[in-house]
């Protein structure tokens, strides 16, 4: 059984089960690197998209506090082997301009969101700062994933065209802050997400 089978199977209980286990599948799952995104649409389908909402901001806000946790207990050299799998390494972040380094990291396509979680996490960067910014990213990309999810439930094609187009405008927006970003701080992360150690 390949990876891609694995998710397929996982999406398929998780539309089957009960909806709490939707919430600690969004909670728990981002630890390890399993994609998030499909279990965004799945709780636009599950919830709503306003109950989608609120079930994304607690299931992050677990996540967030967990992650962060793991990566201060395990440290480093524990979770650069577990970043690995994922074909990334754990860059160094500067003390100097945190707050643009979390945002900096949190908008850079292409990362990984567990590989961003214990980065900031062994970082040691201010804790409400990364979980502020973090929340405020990710709810907006869940937004449009769940607007998605919501539309594909209740079929109604105009809002489902909405999600994309949320989605893609996001993204657009994302990348001009991070370019912006990347030029304002020293050693940025490059722009296609690749990290080195």
């Amino acid at each position: 059984m390949d990876i891609s089978e694995i998710f397929v199977q996982t999406e398929a209980w998780f539309r089957e089960s009960h909806p709490l286990w939707l919430i600690a599948g969004m909670a728990l799952l981002p630890l390890v690197p399993f994609p998030i995104s499909p279990l965004w649409i799945l709780a636009g389908i599950r919830f709503g998209f306003l109950g989608g909402l609120a079930a994304c901001f607690a299931a992050m806000v677990i996540n967030l506090f967990l992650a962060y946790g793991v990566a201060l207990i395990l440290g480093r050299p524990l979770i650069n082997r577990l970043v690995r799998f994922t074909g990334y390494t754990l860059p160094k972040i500067p003390r100097t301009d945190e707050t643009k380094w979390i945002f900096l990291f949190r908008i850079t396509p292409g990362i990984p969101l567990v590989v961003q979680n214990y980065t900031l996490g062994v970082a040691r960067v201010n804790f409400w700062r990364y979980l502020i910014i973090s929340i405020v990213v990710q709810i907006s990309y869940a937004a449009a994933f769940l607007l998605f999810g919501s539309a594909l439930f209740s079929g109604t094609t105009g809002w489902a065209i909405s999600g994309v187009l949320l989605a893609i405008s996001l993204f657009i927006v994302f990348r001009l802050i991070q370019k912006r970003l990347a030029a304002r701080v020293a050693n940025p992360l490059p722009a296609n997400g690749n990290l080195h150690p």
